[in-house]
């Protein structure tokens, strides 16, 4: 193999890596990586939420969480669905109700422990376990 070639090919298997070693880091992981208890300020036009995560209960969905949020994919977006005294839900689609595009689903960590009472945030979900994306619950 001449020494032009063997060049190629290594600077194509470092770029390889290189971009493997990033995807693997886009699950929301490398924010604030060694906080266990991340908190997120939502801005508003009714005013500021800042909601703080339990990264040690349910590390997926509060990495999942925080990828959109570090790729800013929640600004814009609107409150879609607010029953009084039962929930707000958002994240998922603009003003004019175009939806946003997702990450894949992640699974479900329902057994960690937390529970979904008045004043708690957690990820929308359809009716099978495993189906929450990008659209959270307050």
């Amino acid at each position: 193999m001449n020494k032009t070639l063997f060049s190629f090919i290594s600077f194509l298997l470092i770029a390889f890596s290189t971009v493997t070693v990033a995807a693997k880091n886009d699950d929301g992981s490398h924010v604030q990586p060694d906080n266990y208890y991340p908190r997120v300020k939502f801005e508003t036009t009714m005013g500021d939420i800042i909601v703080e995560l339990d990264r040690r209960r349910a590390p997926i969905t509060v990495n999942n969480f925080l990828r959109y949020v570090d790729k800013r994919a929640y600004e814009d977006t609107i409150f879609h669905r607010i029953v009084p005294g039962f929930v707000v839900q958002g994240g998922g689609y603009t003003a004019d109700f175009n939806g946003k595009s997702n990450f894949p689903d992640i699974f479900n960590e329902s057994g960690n422990g937390l529970t979904n009472d008045l004043h708690t945030i957690a990820m929308a979900r359809q009716s099978e376990p495993h189906t929450a994306n990008r659209q959270f619950v307050f």
